[in-house]
């Protein structure tokens, strides 16, 4: 097959002397699919990036079609047939769908391709008066995702890169998700990199995937070799469990694994990845009971009044104070601490937690 992308030792990160990525190599051939798995933190949404020249590099080479890109622009990047669908589905919310649509096809239309798109992305079959009148801040998570998809696809791409394209919606939502990108895949022979958290999706649908770690490339694993991984680092790849590593030590991650079945808690925990040790912070309860709504002033306080006008007392009380316990832990900028939101007592509390 033909090599169409190659990353050779890409070294780079966002921040001037702290890399995210380091000595990255990858070879990718035409028609095919990778995977790009890993903790948060690990560099997988930075090696898109990298792909489409958004973050400076330091060492290494990005080839595509056997030419350099590592100096291009990322609208070259684009003339030349990369694209990338951003992760949460962007477009642009003040915009209809049509002028979304508009934006991204241009002036110049392929009417046989906007066919063939129209007969693999939903969204794009609706009637053209609600296309354009249906504004993009109104459409579902799926819709929204469907039309960013469909906008990463409009001048018909050579390469895709989809950067976490399940993130934020419903698992009915995933799956059509999936079975649309299965169909691309299958009718327009375009060479995708996938950047997914939910390492099931990534298997079953790519040729083969790579797991990230500490900013390089830890395994290369196909759907046999599954087992292969550790059972804790593919606990928290398919768990909603926020990992995230430490800034200045990528061997240590905090997380919060998924809410026992039995007793609804999360235990948030460091794992030192070097030494295979799990250490226990505290665990905390998910509230099930529904919130007082005679305690709505006190919900609402600090929050900005039009968002307050989009809920009803008892739904904002009932989101503000209870049901979810997602501890969302986030490290300072010196990996010394960690801070983390908890809503088991009723109201949102913000701990710290020192390394």
């Amino acid at each position: 097959m033909t090599e169409l992308l190659k990353i050779s030792g890409f070294t780079g990160g966002y921040v001037p002397g702290v890399n995210i990525l380091q000595g990255i190599d990858l070879e990718l051939h035409q028609g095919e699919a990778v995977g790009i798995i890993g903790l948060n933190g690990s560099g997988k949404s930075t090696l898109g990036k990298a792909i489409m020249n958004m973050i400076p590099y330091r060492e290494g080479e990005i080839a595509f079609e056997g030419e350099s890109i590592t100096h291009l622009s990322t609208s070259e990047l684009a003339r030349r047939g990369i694209s990338i669908m951003q992760q949460g589905g962007q477009v642009f919310h003040e915009l209809s769908v049509w002028d979304n649509l508009q934006l991204s096809f241009g002036y110049k239309k392929n009417n046989a391709y906007i066919s063939e798109l129209k007969s693999i992305i939903p969204i794009l079959r609706m009637p053209e008066k609600v296309l354009r009148t249906k504004m993009a801040d109104k459409l579902s998570g799926g819709q929204r995702h469907q039309l960013a998809l469909a906008m990463a696809l409009a001048q018909n791409p050579k390469l895709l890169i989809l950067d976490e394209p399940s993130a934020g919606l419903s698992p009915r939502s995933i799956e059509e998700m999936y079975e649309i990108l299965e169909v691309v895949r299958g009718k327009m022979n375009v060479t995708v990199v996938l950047i997914e958290q939910n390492i099931n999706k990534a298997i079953g649908f790519c040729d083969c995937c790579l797991l990230l770690g500490q900013g390089r490339i830890a395994h290369r694993f196909v759907d046999k070799d599954i087992k292969d991984i550790k059972p804790f680092a593919l606990g928290i790849i398919t768990e909603d469990g926020h990992p995230m590593c430490c800034p200045t030590d990528r061997n240590i991650a905090i997380c919060d694994n998924y809410p026992d079945k039995l007793t609804h808690c999360r235990t948030l925990f460091f794992y030192d990845f070097e030494k295979n040790e799990r250490t226990n912070l505290g665990t905390f309860r998910m509230s099930d009971e529904q919130p007082v709504t005679d305690n709505f002033i006190q919900f609402s306080q600090g929050v900005d009044l039009e968002i307050m006008k989009l809920f009803s007392p008892s739904l904002f009380s009932f989101t503000r104070s209870g049901l979810h316990c997602d501890l969302h832990p986030r490290w300072d900028a010196n990996g010394k601490m960690v801070a983390f939101d908890s809503i088991h007592e009723g109201t949102r509390q913000i701990y710290i937690c020192k390394r």
